[in-house]
């Protein structure tokens, strides 16, 4: 096994168990999309109680969402891509990320199987910390109760971590997408700890934004992302490589040019260059207005100039 930040383990590893053992760890477990607020608390108590135990947190997620491969066609859109929800995992003070390959294989493991074989024997766990609604092994048998049952069998701690309560609702994945879906930005900044973004390559649009005096990028999302609902939004602009700008970001099937195809375009304050290409990431921090659907070209460039204008004052203090 890697000895970097993370590692993958294969279900040929799995069912062999030709890789090494990590020696005694702290295990955090979940799926961690989004890495909320909630399970940025799981994955905090796993490295305090990795301090205590004197070894290392380890949290083992998997290499997609679980109903990929239970429900294909029930599967969620994801809040983070993989690289993204790895490296936000690693900010929460876990020394190792383990990503199990969800696939049809792995979902025939019992939930005693997965204790023995996964916590116990490959990864040593000398402590074990899930959310309260976490469930694991075949036909999902597994939960905090059989954690605490073993305990004793295999010599770990257990430690159920309830839900953080935003506005007496807890804070989940599913509560973060129905929120994205309605346009709340700030709401799901406020679950996440951070904005909401979508990442992606720069690609070629129509060119009407340039036509009209206002060039826009316009980004190509992951295949899995979750689009927010359309609006104008007041976001950042982070371009691959260095470079970060205020920006306005438009998501929409572009009714005034009867496109109908739905797009996510970025207007970059103050930059000049060519983007095609260019890996972005969008940040979006608040939803400005609905779409509405302008009669005349003098219309729209009107109200470009006014969302500009609200953008430059919005993040003024920043980028001044």
């Amino acid at each position: 096994m890697s000895t970097g930040p993370w590692s993958k383990w294969s279900q040929d590893e799995l069912r062999a168990f030709t890789y090494p053992g990590m020696g005694p760890s702290v295990v955090a477990l979940g799926t961690f999309d989004g890495v909320h607020l909630g399970h940025q608390r799981i994955l905090n108590e796993a490295a305090a109680m990795g301090e205590r135990l004197g070894c290392p947190a380890v949290a083992l997620t998997f290499d997609r969402h679980p109903m990929a491969t239970l429900a294909p066609e029930r599967r969620p859109r994801m809040l983070t891509p993989f690289p993204v929800r790895i490296a936000q995992i690693g900010k929460s003070g876990v020394q190792h990320v383990v990503v199990v390959e969800f696939d049809p294989s792995f979902t025939r493991m019992t939930a005693e199987g997965f204790i023995e074989d996964i916590l116990h024997r490959a990864l040593g766990a000398k402590g074990v910390v899930v959310g309260y609604n976490f469930r694991f092994g075949h036909g999902a048998k597994g939960d905090g109760a059989l954690l605490q049952s073993g305990a004793t069998t295999y010599g770990y701690a257990v430690s159920v971590v309830p839900p953080v309560v935003v506005d007496g609702v807890p804070v989940s994945s599913t509560r973060i997408r129905r929120a994205l879906e309605s346009g709340d930005v700030e709401e799901a900044r406020l679950l996440l700890g951070r904005p909401y973004a979508v990442y992606g390559n720069v690609v070629h649009g129509d060119a009407r934004g340039r036509a009209l005096g206002y060039p826009t990028a316009n980004l190509k999302p992951d295949d899995d992302a979750l689009w927010p609902g359309d609006g104008v939004y007041l976001s950042k602009v982070c371009l691959d490589g260095g470079g970060e700008y205020a920006a306005l970001t438009v998501i929409s099937d572009r009714p005034s040019f009867e496109r109908h195809e739905r797009s996510i375009e970025s207007l970059l304050l103050d930059f000049e260059g060519d983007l095609y290409g260019v890996h972005i990431k969008v940040t979006l921090h608040r939803r400005l207005r609905d779409i509405v659907r302008f009669s005349s070209v003098e219309e729209l460039t009107a109200q470009i100039a006014r969302d500009v204008q609200a953008s430059r004052e919005y993040f003024r203090a920043e980028f001044r």
